[in-house]
């Protein structure tokens, strides 16, 4: 990974790719079944992975992790992110909380039914209604299902300029009083394979997305990442 991630983001993520792998190959009409995951590294200021998004088409989603599902709700405790939920629950924003809906996410240790230890997914623009039990999880096996359905059976997912306009969405000041940091993972799914960025600065996410757009965090210097 391209930062020191936590074991167990690290083993969340991995799961999430092995699961997206497998399940791709078993789909009998897949066009990804005989394609590569891929990890990218992401590095500060490259502002040729905007041209990358551009040319991979697909969908992508954002992911962020937490250890356990009891820590979910610890988003709404801090500042920056209870603005972003609130925010988005604002009625002029209905367009960009469905948007949210469809691309960011929050995954964390679960149980299923059976007691076994599983990964469970929310959208999250839904943390509120997650803390009142008004939204239901997505289980791993589901959730990576979904993200794989493509055409008119996609539910889930945005285009490169969708996701363009979330995070200038999260990084405008005037909206949410400050910028939003985004500690995660961008996964790309499109015909030619899965792909994943790991990234944990929206300032440099904005900028390596968006050539044009200058970075919040940069000042000219290479931080080494």
């Amino acid at each position: 990974m391209s930062r020191l991630n936590p074991p167990f983001e690290t083993a969340y993520i991995g799961s999430v790719l092995f699961t997206l792998g497998f399940l791709s190959g078993k789909q009998p009409d897949a066009k990804l079944s005989n394609k590569a995951v891929c990890q990218l590294q992401q590095k500060p200021y490259d502002t040729l992975l905007g041209e990358l998004f551009t040319a991979w088409q697909g969908r992508n989603f954002l992911i962020e992790f937490k250890r356990a599902q009891s820590e979910v709700t610890r988003e709404l405790y801090k500042p920056d992110r209870r603005r972003l939920l609130a925010t988005l629950a604002h009625p002029e924003h209905k367009a960009m909380r469905e948007l949210a809906a469809r691309l960011h996410f929050l995954g964390f240790g679960a149980q299923d039914d059976n007691g076994q230890r599983d990964l469970g997914f929310i959208p999250y623009a839904l943390i509120p209604e997650f803390r009142s039990g008004v939204c239901d999880i997505m289980l791993l096996n589901h959730f990576c299902l979904k993200l794989l359905r493509s055409g008119k059976d996609a539910t889930l997912g945005c285009t490169a300029a969708e996701l363009q306009a979330y995070l200038d969405f999260m990084e405008d000041e005037e909206l949410i009083g400050e910028a939003i940091g985004f500690s995660g993972f961008i996964i790309n799914i499109s015909d030619s394979g899965i792909k994943l960025i790991d990234a944990d600065r929206h300032g440099l996410l904005a900028a390596e997305l968006d050539p044009g757009l200058p970075s919040s965090d940069d000042d000219g210097r290479d931080d080494g990442r």
